[in-house]
């Protein structure tokens, strides 16, 4: 009787996502002989591979439906206001629309999450395939998901490590920029103020410049609760920055979490008559003084624009490639981000 992936997988001590790009032809695999050779004889032993579900999903009858799972965690308000009603989330569903698929948003409680998807799942005939937003994927759920090859990407930068779709913005490529902008005005004394989001990358980017920075220039701040808003972000980035920040021994740039910590960070340099880029350089990130639902007249902040719109798009191109193509090779897909310089960086005070 033939085997899944799976047990060929597990029968070769090797992973799911492995054996999956191996038969599917993945031109960008990378595997030793002694791994292939031990796949292949896992297959023979076991009677062979069944046929993919890749096969089967594009004979059975599609409903037409995209669904986003959502922890319950999260009100239907929060939702409707930070997922449903952003840029991306909107690119996506025009992209979905143009082929006539829909998308559906399905709440689970998170100690049923891997039941709750398997209900769902394409076999059961209520959806073709998943879009998976951050913190959802574990390694279970990715083999599920290869080994059954269902349609799916994340739009999770930490489900690579899964081998699993993903679409996501060019993190430590628009960190790179900020930094490199920030050396070039002069700045040697470089501190980063958010959450723990970008700070990897900002570590990275600055160790690869050969700069070195003070634990004391560092504050995380604690992501959002289940229910607050990014307007909250803003308000707890003006009072940590406010009780953090020593205005005698300072960095002379900030590379700041996203655009909301910023703009709370501007509002206590200008309570204090600081003014942002003649003082103290700020970069945030988002451009949401631009792109955001109330765009600025005069925006001030220098920051990486992230393009939502192309990432929706891309999302929703990848998964309906899945589910009326076939298509089972995995694929990572960075969105280029672009730095956009404004009056919030200048070059460093002398005193």
């Amino acid at each position: 009787m033939a085997a899944t992936m799976t047990e060929i997988a597990r029968e070769a001590k090797v992973s799911v996502p492995l054996v999956s790009r191996f038969f599917n032809n993945d031109p960008t695999l990378r595997i030793t002989p002694e791994k292939r050779e031990r796949i292949l004889q896992a297959k023979v032993k076991l009677g062979g591979i069944k046929g993919t579900r890749a096969t089967r999903n594009l004979q059975k009858k599609l409903a037409y439906k995209i669904s986003v799972p959502i922890n319950r965690i999260f009100s239907p308000k929060w939702v409707r206001t930070n997922i449903v009603g952003d840029e991306k989330y909107r690119a996506i569903e025009r992209t979905a629309r143009a082929k006539g698929f829909r998308v559906s948003i399905s709440f689970f409680d998170d100690n049923e999450r891997f039941d709750f998807l398997k209900d769902l799942a394409p076999s059961q005939g209520y959806c073709d395939g998943f879009l998976l937003e951050s913190g959802i994927i574990n390694r279970e759920i990715a083999e599920w998901l290869i080994s059954n090859c269902i349609p799916h990407v994340s739009t999770d930068p930490s489900a690579d490590e899964f081998g699993v779709n993903t679409v996501y913005d060019h993190v430590i490529g628009g960190i790179r920029q900020v930094v490199n902008h920030l050396l070039d005005l002069g700045h040697r004394r470089i501190g980063f103020f958010g959450t723990t989001h970008h700070y990897p990358m900002f570590v990275l980017a600055m160790t690869e410049k050969q700069m070195p920075f003070k634990d004391t220039d560092v504050h995380l701040l604690k992501m959002l609760e289940p229910g607050e808003n990014l307007d909250c972000m803003t308000m707890h980035a003006r009072e940590e920055f406010a009780n953090w920040f020593s205005w005698k021994d300072c960095p002379t740039a900030f590379v700041c979490g996203n655009d909301h910590v910023a703009l709370g960070v501007v509002d206590v340099l200008r309570s204090k008559g600081w003014a942002p880029g003649r003082d103290l350089s700020l970069i945030g990130w988002d451009n949401i003084e631009q792109r955001g639902e109330a765009p600025a007249e005069d925006p001030i902040l220098t920051t990486v624009n992230v393009p939502f719109d192309v990432i929706g798009q891309r999302c929703a191109q990848r998964l309906l490639d899945q589910v009326l193509n076939g298509q089972q090779i995995i694929t990572h897909e960075r969105i280029p981000v672009e730095l956009i310089t404004r009056r919030s960086t200048g070059r460093p005070r002398e005193n």
